[in-house]
Parts: structure tokens; C-alpha cells; sequence
């Protein structure tokens, strides 16, 4: 049994092998499961082959959010708003554009991530992936509530094409 605390995905193919898994936040870890599907209301999930990729220098209480992208399979972001690992403590969004399975943390399997400017951003409470441009790509819109870039207190949405 699972108790997840801040996030899930749809299922989604992110290992290309035909079968959809779903991307599960617990309070040590993402988890990334085979989905068996939904019956009377359940969701059933194999963890035979377990995929954990522990969240580094995570701050307490975090939520943790996460998108999968769409077109490309394999990639997802991880949002950690409280994550301290950056210059400031204020958040960073983990780009896994290569599917990992295993045990690892997620400096590991990440590719690339990107940091807060300021300890109160809360950069990656939310996460979306659309065409924000309408250039025909998908863009990552990313929550940085704490921001005051603009306005005091105003909060900002980031828009990464």
C-alpha cells in the first residue's frame, strides 16, 4: 500500500515498452510503478520492479509535484518547492529526460535542473506541460508563488518553451 502524500501522474509510457506507469510522491521518495489498471474505483499497480529516486536536500513539509511530458517518453519534471539544494532554498524543478530504472536520488537521473532566485520563491509548487507559445511545442509552465519579481508578494508563472 502507498500513502501518497503530494503527488501522482496519469499513466503514461515512460519506459517505451508498451505498458503505462504511474509516477507516485511519498514522503521519501518518487516511485515509479507498472499500472495494471482500474477496477470498482481501484487503482492497481505492480511493484515488482521498483523504481525509487530518493528528493535530496528536501525540505520539511515539502510538496513535491510532478509532469510528465506528453510527447516525449521517458521525461518528466519534479518539482521540489522547498528544495535546498540550489544557492537559496527556495525550490528546484528536476528535468529526467532518460528513464532510470532502480534506486537513486534524483541529482543522479536528472539531467538538468534549474534553481530559485530567492529563498521565498517556492519555485515548482505547481507544474504544467502545454503550448503556452503556440509554436507547436510543449512549454513548462512552472508555480513560483513567493515571488515578488513584479509585485510585492505577487507570485510569478514561469514559462519554459
Amino acid at each position: 500500500a502507498f500513502d501518497v502524500r503530494s503527488a501522482a501522474s496519469a499513466p503514461i509510457d515512460l519506459d517505451a515498452d508498451g505498458r503505462s506507469e504511474v509516477v507516485l510522491v511519498e514522503d521519501d521518495g518518487v516511485f515509479v510503478l507498472t499500472f495494471e489498471g482500474i477496477a470498482e474505483g481501484a487503482v492497481y499497480l505492480r511493484d515488482d520492479a521498483r523504481t525509487r529516486w530518493s528528493i535530496p536536500e528536501r525540505g520539511d513539509n515539502s510538496t513535491v509535484t510532478i509532469a510528465t511530458h506528453p510527447e516525449v517518453p521517458g521525461t518528466l519534471f519534479v518539482g521540489v518547492p522547498t528544495s535546498m539544494g540550489g544557492a537559496v532554498a527556495g525550490g528546484r524543478v528536476y528535468l529526467v529526460d532518460e528513464f532510470t530504472p532502480g534506486e537513486a536520488s534524483l541529482n543522479e537521473v536528472s539531467t538538468a535542473w534549474f534553481d530559485a532566485l530567492s529563498a521565498v520563491d517556492l519555485l515548482g509548487t505547481a507544474l504544467s506541460l502545454a503550448d503556452y507559445n503556440g509554436d507547436g511545442s510543449t512549454d513548462l509552465a512552472v508555480g513560483v508563488p513567493g515571488s515578488d519579481r513584479g509585485a510585492p508578494a505577487g507570485g510569478a508563472v514561469v514559462v519554459v518553451p
